[in-house]
């Protein structure tokens, strides 16, 4: 599954299918950008995380 809107999912799908055929890829890409995804959301909240806590802004850190 390719992470894109509603609107776009099966254009985001069917890309996905043309470039692992191209690339000669196969079931495992999927899988491959999903863990990249998860490694890169993990990598952001962790950064957004210390720029909250080291903020001297009492008002950034209430919301």
């Amino acid at each position: 599954m390719v992470v894109t809107s509603n609107d776009n999912l099966k254009v985001g799908d069917s890309m996905a299918h043309l470039l692992q055929n191209m690339a000669g890829m196969g079931d495992l890409t999927e899988q491959v950008i999903i863990t990249d995804f998860l490694i890169a959301s993990k990598s952001a909240n962790k950064n957004y995380a210390a720029a909250i806590a080291e903020t001297t802004t009492p008002e950034v850190k209430t919301r």
